[in-house]
């Protein structure tokens, strides 16, 4: 049987015996309860195969700790930990902003130099057009790759004796803007090269080795490095997994990652990221400013919170930051499926969970308050019936699930067996769980929040999500057997009637 662990980092200034009362008691930030939500729906997508990997979770409001709940094993039968190294891919991007930034707070460059100022041996007119920042922010215009590659995994760079790419990345002049810098956002592979031959030329360093000066070493981030096949101990890296459409899981063939360099080459485990979450949470790597730069401009949208996601053949992660409230969540994934998207989508609903505010705003209050609506804030604020149980396994699928799990939990919740429905039965339940994920999909995240007697002994409960939206959940006790629901129904609030709402989600 599989197991499950979960990394669960908290910040602050209380010690750990008072932990407890310190989440039970706290008024800003995510409350206990978000908390144990987040683990939960964490625990379901590692427990359930959509997820396999770690997840890190790094709050600011207590000191650091560590919560283990089991080990979920690698397919080659070595256990996944805190220290087990995964393929980062693009999660080094990250790395990379980091390291400009701890050099502009140096002084030792600014943002808005250009690429020609910090690289003289590249001997490219259009180096002097390219900053520093659209380097960063993928509007320098640059190519997404090298040319003369066949692919991406062989479109990396080339190491020099000292293991520097930098006299390598000077001979790269043909490959330009495609158009003008500044004027479109164009993911580039390429321009984070560029950026690591501008941390190598300013420091003069390898860029693992100024890295680690940087970033590493500092907060004892011991386990990440360029490339999976560098360090004495090689006994915990995890393998990269294909699943296939039929379920059946194969291993990647291994390839070299460390020429995807300063773009993505680097490997590194839930230990350290989570190690350096707290760290940007807490200001001991990064200013206030600085931090707030790499969420709001370097992110793409100044919603406070950052994401980033990275595919490599064999791995898919996803790592965000916010700053409202101070919180990160790291997914660190070696089996993908055809689908890479459903991590993104597992990764969302453990953040939706961990943000939850603690309070509901008072105007909303208000609202679902007028109209019956009760808060769902802790265990206790559940209604008191047989059917609560069913119920919350029921919702807490709805969060993560897709539409073939949801229609399995919709069999469960309803009592009923595939074998014991006729096939229009079948039709609609499918179509039904088809409908929820599509609409939680495209519109979500949303959060469990309400619930409120309904008509005919009925409960009805409110998934809140984003701009107004929510998802209402009618369910009515069966008489025979009241632990489940003999009506299942679900309605949208607060969409509007646009023509594109429901495109793909109808039987045409």
């Amino acid at each position: 049987m599989k197991q499950i662990w979960i990394v669960l980092s908290c910040l602050g200034a209380i010690g750990v015996s008072g932990l407890v009362a310190h989440l039970a008691d706290a008024t800003e930030g995510p409350p206990k309860d978000a908390i144990q939500r987040a683990e939960a729906i964490a625990e379901m997508q590692l427990s359930s195969g959509a997820l396999h990997g770690g997840v890190g979770l790094a709050l600011r409001e207590c000191e650091p700790r560590t919560v283990f709940a089991g080990a979920t094993a690698t397919l080659n039968g070595v256990e996944v930990d805190g220290s087990t190294r995964f393929r980062l891919a693009s999660l080094t991007k990250m790395l990379t902003r980091i390291a400009i930034l701890k050099l502009v707070e140096a002084g030792r460059l600014s943002l808005d130099d250009t690429l020609a100022m910090h690289r003289p041996g590249l001997n490219a007119a259009w180096a002097d057009d390219i900053t520093i920042r659209q380097l960063l922010t993928f509007r320098s215009g640059l190519p997404r790759e090298r040319s003369g590659a066949a692919d991406p995994i062989d479109a990396g760079v080339t190491f020099d004796e000292r293991g520097r790419a930098l006299p390598f990345l000077d001979t790269l002049i043909e490959d330009g803007p495609t158009v003008a810098p500044g004027t479109r956002v164009l993911y580039s592979n390429l321009g984070y090269f560029h950026l690591g031959g501008v941390i190598e030329s300013v420091t003069g360093e390898s860029v693992e080795q100024a890295f680690d000066e940087l970033i590493f070493s500092p907060i004892g981030m011991r386990r990440t490095t360029l490339g999976d096949d560098v360090g004495e101990d090689q006994s915990n890296v995890a393998t990269g997994h294909h699943r296939a459409a039929d379920g059946s899981v194969s291993a990647v063939e291994p390839f070299p990652i460390a020429p995807r360099y300063t773009a993505g080459g680097f490997v590194s485990t839930v230990d350290d990221l989570v190690a350096l979450s707290r760290a940007l949470l807490q200001e001991q790597l990064l200013s206030a400013e600085s931090v707030a730069l790499l969420v709001n401009e370097f992110g793409g949208d100044a919603d406070q919170t950052i994401r980033i996601a990275g595919l490599v053949p064999g791995f898919a992660n996803v790592w965000s930051v916010s700053l409202d409230p101070p919180s990160a969540v790291i997914v660190l994934n070696n089996v993908v499926g055809p689908s890479p998207s459903e991590v993104v989508a597992a990764h969302n609903a453990i953040a939706a969970a961990l943000r939850a505010k603690s309070e509901m705003s008072p105007r909303q209050t208000r609202n679902r308050e007028k109209d019956g609506w009760r808060a769902l804030r802790r265990p206790t604020d559940w209604p008191d019936h047989p059917l609560t149980d069913s119920a919350r396994s029921f919702f807490q699928q709805c969060a993560v699930a897709n539409a073939d799990q949801l229609y399995d939990a919709g069999l469960v919740i309803r009592g009923e067996a595939e074998d014991e429905i006729d096939d229009e039965s079948r039709g609609i339940y499918r179509w039904m769980a088809t409908y929820q994920a599509a609409l939680r999909d495209r519109y979500g995240p949303f959060e469990l929040a309400w619930w409120r007697h309904g008509e005919d002994e009925s409960f009805e409960f409110l998934f809140e999500g984003p701009d107004g939206r929510a998802l209402r959940y009618k369910l009515r006790p069966s008489d025979a057997v009241p632990s489940v629901t003999s009506t299942l129904s679900i309605a949208t609030v607060g969409f509007h009637a646009a023509p594109s709402l429901y495109e793909g989600l109808s039987n045409d």
